[in-house]
Parts: structure tokens; C-alpha cells; sequence
């Protein structure tokens, strides 16, 4: 709880604290390390965790929403963020410290991730000591990332042959499954199961999908509390992510939609802002320079 990176502390900190004015940030490891606090405004505060989609998300917004407040929502998008997957995304080891909230209990309970051994002393933890320790060991080991209210970023800037080799490695991906969708449909005989599978993954993680009952709660929420103004934001990506993602047109028709449909939802695209290579950690994540450059164009279509 004493690390400010902490994701348990995050939603410790969001469970108990009210303060009237303060601007949540909710998103993945990409608002996390894109979403500047200081650049943005005094009372902004970075909740970005990790594999946080809307199956998480949501659940973040049921708490923030109860609140007694009217300053603004920003939830950072992508084309993952509403996939339902709470296998990968619900890690119980951020939960379990935050137990006494019986709300966080039904999340887990309701995400098949409720333990019976959660409820007893000195086995609840077990298995999740390195995750408690790891923030507070890179904080204290003097890494060159910058903490800010939430927020990790990275003054690390790759070298040229090293980013291009993610790049290579993400373009081969994308290769992979065009030869798959074309195997499945022009030569269905030879995809094996094992094929069939690592399509199905390719997919999840390339293309853009989304889970019907997380869209509705999601709506349900936002309709339920138009005094509180949401910002949908996507923040930079990299030529190579954009090229991944085979049917970004129904993503962008996707969210224009939600826009639309309720008066308190707004989405702001910042995918396409011009940054550089140097500006990325890898080709999924902004470093500090990019995130720069993000927050202050982000600061700028706000209107503040």
C-alpha cells in the first residue's frame, strides 16, 4: 500500500478517498505510462494497472461514479480494451489486501477468482510476494522512471536496432496471421487445431473485438450519471500497432458510436499524433518524451 505505484494501492486509494476534486485517470499500462498528472492538472491522479480492460474498468468507474463529485472521467482506450477476459485481466493479488470492502469481494466472486483462502491470515498472500515487492524495489533501486501520482514513466529511450527488432517481431505476427486466415480459408484441411488456436490469439491480441454485456454495462453506468462527464482517450500508437489491427475502421466506427449515443461520453483520438520512435518504450507504449508530447496535446484538446 505504500508504494504509489502500487495497483492495490491504487484501488485502496480509490475506495477510500473522496476528495471532491480530483480527475481519475482509468486505463492499461498504456495510460498508466502516457497520462502526465502534472502536465494535465494538479488534481489529476493515474489509476492505470496493467491488463486493465473494461472487465476491470467498469468496476473502477462503479466506485468513482457513487462518489459525490462533478469533475471529469478520463478512461484511456485501445483495441483490447473491452475484451472480456478476467482470467487474464482480474489478478486477485491486487483485490485480496482490500478484502474489508465487501464490494471487492463480489468482484472477485464474481469473476470465479474468490479463494477461500483469501479470508485466512498468513495464506492469503501466498504466491504474491514478489508482485507486493516489485514497485517498491524499482523505487528504491534508483530506476531511471519518473513516479508522478500514478503515473510510471520511462526516461529509457531504446537504441535504433533494438526498437527495430520489436518492430520486426510485431510485423511477423501480423504476417503469421494473414498466413492462418488464408490457410483457414482457402486450405482448411491443413490448419490443425494447434493452428486454429494460435489464430484465435493472434486475433485477440491484433484485432479489434468487443464483449456485448461489457458495452452495456459500461453504457449503463455513463447514462446513470450525467453529471460526471467521461473522455474515452486513445493515446499514441506506433505505424507498426496501427498496421496490427486489420479492421481499425470498425474500432474508430465503434466509439464514434458510444459518442453519439450518450451526451456525457466524449472519445478523443490522439492515435494518430505525429511521434517519433525515440518517443516510444516499445511499439505498444510511450516513454516519458512521448508521453510529453501526448499530455500536452492532450491538455490542448481539452481546452485547458
Amino acid at each position: 500500500m505504500k508504494s504509489e505505484l502500487s495497483n492495490e494501492g491504487k484501488l485502496n486509494r480509490l475506495l477510500t478517498d473522496n476528495a471532491p476534486d480530483e480527475i481519475p485517470v482509468f486505463g492499461s499500462s498504456k495510460a498508466r505510462s502516457a497520462f502526465i498528472p502534472d502536465t494535465l492538472g494538479k488534481n489529476v491522479f493515474n489509476y492505470g494497472m496493467e491488463k486493465c480492460g473494461f472487465d476491470v474498468i467498469n468496476f473502477l468507474l462503479s466506485i468513482e461514479l457513487e462518489k459525490e463529485k462533478t469533475s471529469p472521467i478520463y478512461i484511456e482506450f485501445n483495441h483490447r480494451s473491452f475484451i472480456s477476459d478476467p482470467s487474464h485481466t482480474v489478478n486477485a493479488s491486487t483485490y485480496v489486501p482490500n478484502l474489508e470492502h465487501e464490494r471487492v469481494a463480489h468482484f472477485l466472486e464474481q469473476n470465479e477468482s474468490l479463494e477461500f483462502r483469501y479470508r485466512i491470515p498468513g495464506l492469503r498472500y501466498f504466491g504474491s510476494y514478489f508482485y507486493y515487492l516489485r514497485y517498491f524495489i524499482k523505487e528504491k533501486s534508483g530506476s531511471n522512471k519518473i513516479v508522478s501520482r500514478g503515473g510510471n514513466f520511462s526516461k529509457f529511450e531504446l537504441s535504433e536496432r533494438v526498437f527495430s527488432t520489436l518492430v520486426e517481431n510485431r510485423l511477423k505476427l501480423i504476417q503469421q496471421r494473414e498466413e492462418l486466415e488464408y490457410a483457414l480459408q482457402h486450405k482448411e484441411e491443413v490448419i490443425s487445431s494447434a493452428g486454429r488456436k494460435k489464430l484465435e490469439t493472434l486475433h485477440s491480441y491484433l484485432q479489434f473485438t468487443y464483449s456485448k454485456t461489457l458495452v452495456r454495462n459500461f453504457k449503463e453506468l455513463a447514462a446513470g450519471h450525467p453529471n460526471r462527464e467521461i473522455y474515452l482517450i486513445q493515446t499514441p500508437r506506433h505505424w507498426s500497432e496501427t498496421r496490427g489491427v486489420g479492421n481499425i475502421e470498425e474500432m474508430e466506427a465503434f466509439y464514434k458510436q458510444l459518442d453519439s449515443e450518450l451526451n456525457n461520453v466524449h472519445v478523443i483520438d490522439l492515435s494518430s499524433l505525429p511521434i517519433a520512435d525515440s518517443g516510444f518504450k516499445n511499439t505498444s507504449h510511450l516513454n516519458l518524451t512521448g508521453a510529453q508530447l501526448f499530455s500536452a496535446a492532450l491538455r490542448k484538446e481539452l481546452g485547458h
